[in-house]
């Protein structure tokens, strides 16, 4: 399956200052990136994680991006029925940053939760598969709900968010059971309205697998943009001086292929890895 996904973000500049975007597809083709106004000089940093842009803004004004891809969907589909979960022992160290708590997952202080409501689940992945039902079934996905101080705890209590909070609970509870997950930004096709989502991804018997808590999009129909601890890594923008957003427009289209839209469900043994 191939899509095109786009996005559009306007913001208002009162003095000089940096924007920092991260709004591209990790494996994007046929890309196309507008900056207005054109005397700004961007700086391009890539990595396995991410792809930044960095916009040094000289003067006040107002600064628009506009950017496109073509990408090909690329996952395999791993069954876990006879897969054996990897010891923490055997992990490589790059891998053992995503078991200890960050700023948003505070794993640390859901250890005794966890234990309680998933921690006789023998099989990993469907461990993982019950902590993204037991959120989909008990926090509410309310727009508006949360900022961007709220961390796993704090939708804990509340018990609503959005796709962010969803995807750091979901970390938290892996990370508080001693498997590794990250926070996954990203387009999602058919997710309603458009906008930037977030899922996260649990470290299973050697491979990075998808959930989405929300239900919101099909898992196959991700476009990554950035992976990291939490949101504090993967924002699609941070702000330096007085530069304010004014406009965010988002959209993901199938342009070929076939759509055979898979969500995580209890009944499951095979989950999504991508490339």
């Amino acid at each position: 399956m191939e899509y095109k996904v786009s996005s559009q973000l306007m913001y208002n500049a009162e003095e000089p200052g940096t924007l920092v975007l991260n709004i591209r597809a990790l494996q994007g083709d046929n890309e196309s990136l507008v900056i207005e106004p054109g005397t700004i000089t961007y700086l391009d940093y890539r990595s396995d994680m991410d792809r930044l842009l960095v916009l040094p803004v000289v003067e006040p004004g107002e600064v628009s991006i506009s950017y496109s891809s073509v990408v090909k969907s690329q996952f395999d589909f791993i069954d876990f029925s006879g897969l054996s979960p990897q010891p923490v022992s055997e992990l490589n160290p790059a891998i053992l940053l995503y078991l200890h708590p960050s700023r948003y997952c505070q794993s640390d202080k859901l250890t005794r939760m966890a234990s309680r409501l998933f921690g006789k689940i023998d099989n990993e992945f469907e461990k993982v598969l019950a902590i993204t039902e037991w959120i989909y079934q008990h926090v509410e996905y309310l727009s508006g709900s949360t900022n961007g101080e709220t961390t796993a705890c704090d939708t804990i209590v509340q018990m609503a968010g959005v796709c962010r909070d969803f995807a750091h609970l979901g970390i938290a509870f892996c990370r508080a059971l001693d498997i590794p997950a990250r926070y996954c930004s990203g387009y999602a096709f058919d997710l309603s309205p458009q906008d930037f989502h977030a899922c996260f991804e649990a470290y299973l018997s050697g491979y990075w697998i998808m959930f989405d808590a929300t239900k919101l999009a099909p898992l196959n129909g991700f476009v990554r943009i950035a992976m990291g601890r939490d949101a504090a890594d993967t924002a699609v923008c941070n702000l330096f001086g007085k530069i304010y957003g004014s406009s965010i427009v988002v959209n993901s289209e199938l342009i070929s292929g076939t759509m055979d839209p898979v969500f995580n469900t209890m009944n499951s043994s095979v989950g999504i890895s991508y490339r």
